[in-house]
């Protein structure tokens, strides 16, 4: 098993790219954004073939019909990687935002068994210059959940590029995010106390 042939290829063109990526912005995430902009453009300019997404769309760049995002980082933090219309893309097709209970039966039902790589895939470009890493969300090993709604999921990606590429099945990919998934929102709702268990209105009423 391994990733399409065209992906590979522009993985490899990646490599022999060359990015200033010198960032004196304070704030991580407004430098990132700020050379996300660039490192497209120059990707871009070197291989033409790729579609640039709109803003705010649930992925960067196309690229022969794969879809990437796009990850400027210095590896010291983790960073957000939770997407739900990623999820529908790679078990359905679709391209478009789904509800958490959507996602609940995504994940939990027995179809889609076959992995036929829709996928979604990160390219991460390290400040430090280091090489460039590629890896699909099925088979990312070192995702974290966190208790916070809007975001779900993390990862370091200097913890993931020591790891081993090794191919998820449908239903592993299902499987680990649930798990992590079912974590957080256990979390949050933990975390609400009382609000969570109590008729809001009712109680309300009694104060």
């Amino acid at each position: 098993m391994s990733y399409p042939k065209s992906v590979l290829n522009f993985y490899e063109k990646i490599k022999q790219l060359k990015f200033e990526l010198n960032d004196d912005n304070e704030d991580g995430r407004i430098g990132s954004s700020i050379l996300e902009k660039k490192v497209l453009n120059k990707i871009k300019e070197e291989i033409p073939q790729i579609i640039k997404a709109k803003s705010r769309c649930w992925y960067d760049f196309e690229y022969k019909g794969y879809y990437f995002n796009l990850k400027i980082t210095n590896g010291k933090t983790r960073d957000n990687i939770f997407d739900r219309c990623s999820f529908l893309y790679i078990l359905e097709g679709k391209q478009k935002n789904i509800s958490f209970s959507k996602l609940y039966d995504l994940l939990t039902n027995t179809k889609n068994l076959k992995r036929n790589y829709r996928e979604y895939y990160y390219l991460v470009i390290f400040k430090n210059g280091a090489k460039p890493f590629l890896r699909s969300l099925c088979d990312l090993k070192c995702v974290r959940y966190n208790s916070n709604l809007n975001n779900v999921l993390q990862i370091s990606w200097n913890e993931e590029k020591k790891t081993k590429l090794e191919y998820r099945t449908i239903k592993e990919f299902k499987q680990y995010y649930f798990s992590l998934i079912s974590k957080c929102i256990n979390r949050f709702l933990h975390n609400l106390g009382g609000f969570a268990k109590s008729n809001l209105i009712s109680d309300n009423l009694s104060i």
